[in-house]
């Protein structure tokens, strides 16, 4: 492509280069890459770099972040050094943590879905910042024995603050289920956890801070793989069962009720309890099949846990 081709067509269409300001970089797994010489308007040379920032995020020639971690890393350290100097006479805990979610994290949760690293030194590097807050932040709670403090993962707890990396996860791994109504259509953000064993303490640490988390956030729970007939579900799963009124059972493998809790949630943010579906939602073909007597049974029992639950 010639460069000074692009030139012409920004200048005809109003607009400016800085031809300074320009940079070329070679991305390649190779030691050795070709290199040209380039140049621009008139015969200004580019610069030939190994690193370059595109919209706020840097990336170097071999397409990896590690640059662009250590300058996060280090702005978010200096602004929570900022943080620290002007709130040393705060003595509410939480008022510190709206700052540094506001101040600091935000710093270092920006396009974290491009440069997520999967390095474990990378992603505690990041993770010493929120460490460096919690140690600062627990000096403002009353605690009865300073000698014997709690870890990271306790003081997240105190705090109620997820780990680095699990808010990465979370990120990541949601996605979209659009819904068509006869009103409008609605975009549900989707945590999808079924099955993934691997992920049992992001899972964990996700559904108990939901609720000062996400206090007006519309949910729905729900039941899983009550495609397995005769499964034996513990005692305490009964009780948090009609604890928390779990709207309805559900199965991706059969597609057993597995638009109701998004028709639930739809009528909830509409405030129209008699809202319906236009269309089903576009689900694969089911792999099993159910026992219509298993369905009746299953829908029999969410009946009385419900009834217990409102009990």
């Amino acid at each position: 492509m010639d460069v000074n081709a692009l030139l012409h067509w920004c200048e005809s269409n109003g607009m400016k280069v800085h031809v300074k300001k320009c940079k070329v970089i070679s991305f390649s797994r190779s030691r050795d890459p070709l290199r040209f010489d380039y140049t621009m308007g008139d015969g200004c040379p580019l610069d030939r770099v190994n690193s370059i920032r595109d919209l706020g995020v840097t990336v170097d020639r071999k397409m990896k972040f590690n640059e662009h971690i250590a300058l996060t890393t280090g702005k978010a350290f200096a602004m929570l050094g900022f943080l620290k100097r002007n709130t040393a006479h705060f003595d509410d805990p939480f008022a510190l943590k709206v700052l540094y979610a506001s101040l600091v994290r935000s710093v270092l949760e920006y396009a974290a879905v491009v440069w997520a690293p999967y390095h474990v030194t990378l992603a505690a590097r990041i993770e010493r910042v929120q460490r460096a807050f919690v140690r600062f932040a627990l000096r403002k709670l009353p605690w009865n024995n300073p000698l014997i403090l709690p870890s990271y993962e306790g003081r997240c707890l105190l705090f109620r603050l997820q780990s680095l990396a699990e808010r990465r996860t979370l990120t990541q791994r949601l996605f979209y289920v659009v819904a068509c109504l006869y009103r409008d259509v609605i975009r549900f953000n989707v945590w999808d956890m079924a099955g993934q064993e691997k992920f049992g303490v992001v899972r964990d640490g996700y559904y108990t801070g939901i609720w000062c988390e996400c206090a007006k956030t519309s949910r729905s729970c729900c039941g899983n793989k009550v495609d397995i007939k005769d499964r034996k579900v513990k005692a305490k799963g009964i009780v948090f069962h009609r604890k928390k009124n779990l709207n309805y059972d559900i199965s991706a493998k059969s597609n057993y009720n597995f638009e109701k809790p998004f028709l639930w949630l739809a009528r909830k943010l509409v405030g129209d309890p008699n809202l319906e579906l236009v269309a089903m939602t576009a689900l694969l073909l089911p792999e099993v099949k159910m026992d219509k007597n298993w369905q009746q049974q299953l829908e029999k029992n969410l009946q009385e846990a419900q009834a217990t639950g409102e009990n």
